[in-house]
């Protein structure tokens, strides 16, 4: 179907898609960030899209590259905002997975002081695995 601009029936028709494309965008951004998963997922994305981060590289293709995903980052971003609450809440959960990743992290750290450093157990000369499950040669 064809456009006429000067058509005030097309013009209308379109403003009307236009209204029912943005109200359900709206709609699903609103679903998406009304659950934890949904919340998680959007926050992934922007961090994927460096919009918490500096995009920039030495190399100007890189920067280049990196800076088209942060303009998809920052649209989503600007989405995500017609949700406040929401997107605090985001924040708020994304802070609390990263303290206890790094909690953890540095709990194994300090259970192991050598940080995975060491190639073999000095401790214990018997192969790894279940001792009873190799067969007796000879």
């Amino acid at each position: 179907m064809t456009f006429n601009a000067a058509n005030r029936k097309d013009v209308r028709r379109l403003e009307k898609q236009a209204r029912l494309d943005e109200r359900s965008r709206r709609e699903t951004i609103q679903s998406l960030m009304g659950t934890t998963q949904g919340r998680q997922w959007v926050h992934e994305r922007l961090t994927l899209c460096h919009v918490f981060a500096s995009s920039f590289s030495t190399n100007a293709y890189e920067s280049a590259f990196r800076e088209g995903e942060r303009n998809v980052g920052l649209q989503l971003l600007n989405d995500v905002m017609t949700c406040p609450d929401e997107y605090v809440q985001m924040m708020r959960e994304a802070n609390v997975r990263d303290a206890s990743e790094r909690a953890i992290a540095e709990r194994s750290r300090s259970e192991d002081p050598d940080w995975g450093d060491q190639v073999g157990d000095t401790a214990s000369d018997e192969p790894a695995g279940d001792p009873d499950s190799f067969a007796e040669t000879g």
